[in-house]
């Protein structure tokens, strides 16, 4: 196990996996927290546009041999001990105001790459100082220290602890959910122009183990989570206008992955006041309507064209998974035709179809909305959320930038 201390007294156990696994860490700068990423073994390609330039570093030990912003918000820095023995690399520091407590392990003639989560490209050029605090054989406490200077800088707050938020509106919150692979490189953040959003890499995961769901909700969940509007929970029969707004900026490499509305459905409030309710009274149904994907493993489509909404888009029931949500629930899954990236949704159109299946109720409640991304093993992504507006019969909730 590596321990990684903050200066704010937080400790997390990060466990070490040799070879081209990743050894994670998170500190807090301010409001930034920052995940740092090792990668070590073997022989790396270096992909990252080398954009950013590294100086004044001593590298009688170890040198850096390259160093970009990647497409994706992430600083890779690529390292190189090219002989001595071993060196083992003890804490980072940036800018004098990051502390990061590690241990890790550069044999004789190793590479590795350093990923840093939480900043931006900008037009103006800027510079991060760094050190890095490493012993080499039998000296310890040994200092290299330089800048990296580029057209980057850090986000305005950034968190990657498992389920830490951000609360963008009142109405609203960011939940970094990492209900499956805790394990997976993930964060939520709002960027220097205010815009809310998350990064993901679980690029060193085995393709199909997942998924994850960074996410922005509204509304309260099945597990006690609320934003204390007025519009949820709702009662399927009082709903009278239930649309979406929606537009982000998805950047993403390699496939498994979707962007997905969803909402889950209950007999009774009973949830909001006992959060230990067994699954069987705690939901109903789960409804997800996917609106973007990428090689999404659902065996055929159950229906096709089932309806066409007063916006134009036209929605094919993708797949209904009995008695198999993640609680045991019906699932329903539907997808929008040809894709959707932006504009408007109308969501009454699905309810009012749920409305006409077996054994659901006028009376059942729906208890708010998420949108977000589910991702499995061997991609990586950046969203950002630049329009969000949800109506609920005569209330707007809106995230506009």
């Amino acid at each position: 196990m590596i321990g990684i201390k903050s200066e704010n007294k937080k400790i997390s156990y990060i466990k070490a996996i040799k070879g081209q696994s990743a050894i994670e860490y998170i500190m807090t700068y301010g409001w930034m927290l920052i995940i740092v990423a090792i990668i070590g073994g073997g022989v790396l390609t270096f992909t990252t546009e080398r954009n950013l330039n590294y100086s004044n570093f001593n590298q009688n030990h170890f040198q850096i041999t390259d160093s970009g912003l990647t497409r994706y918000n992430t600083v890779d820095i690529r390292l190189k001990n090219p002989a001595g023995g071993q060196i083992t690399i003890k804490e980072v520091n940036i800018s004098d105001s990051i502390s990061y407590n590690l241990f890790t392990d550069i044999e004789e003639m190793e590479e590795s790459q350093i990923s840093l989560f939480g900043f931006e490209k900008t037009n103006k050029v800027n510079t991060v100082n760094l050190s890095m605090t490493y012993s080499s054989g039998k000296l310890e406490n040994l200092q290299s220290k330089g800048q990296l200077t580029g057209n980057f800088k850090p986000v305005n707050e950034i968190k990657c602890e498992t389920s830490a938020s951000l609360k963008p509106t009142s109405d609203y919150k960011i939940i970094n959910n990492q209900w499956s692979r805790p394990d997976a490189k993930q964060c939520i953040k709002q960027d220097s122009k205010g815009l809310y959003g998350w990064q993901w890499d679980a690029t060193d995961i085995e393709a199909g183990k997942g998924p994850n769901y960074p996410e922005i909700f509204i509304g309260t969940r099945p597990w006690g989570s609320n934003t204390d509007v007025e519009s949820f929970p709702i009662q399927a029969q009082n709903i009278e206008n239930f649309s979406l707004d929606l537009e982000t900026e998805l950047k993403t490499k390699r496939v498994e992955w979707n962007q997905a509305i969803e909402w889950w459905v209950m007999n009774s409030t009973e949830y909001l006041e006992n959060n230990n309710l067994p699954a069987e009274k705690r939901i109903k149904y789960e409804v997800m309507l996917v609106t973007d994907w990428e090689d999404q493993g659902h065996p055929h489509v159950e229906e096709k064209s089932i309806f066409t909404d007063k916006y134009g888009n036209t929605y094919d029931l993708w797949q209904v998974y009995k008695d198999a949500g993640g609680t045991g629930n019906d699932f329903y899954i539907f997808r929008i035709q040809g894709k959707h990236q932006r504009g408007k949704i109308d969501l009454e159109k699905i309810n009012n179809y749920m409305l006409k299946q077996e054994n659901f109720q006028e009376d059942h409640y729906i208890t708010g909305v998420e949108v977000g991304n589910e991702y499995w093993g061997q991609t990586k992504g950046n969203n950002k959320i630049k329009e969000l507006n949800l109506m609920v019969n005569q209330e707007n909730y809106s995230i506009k930038n």
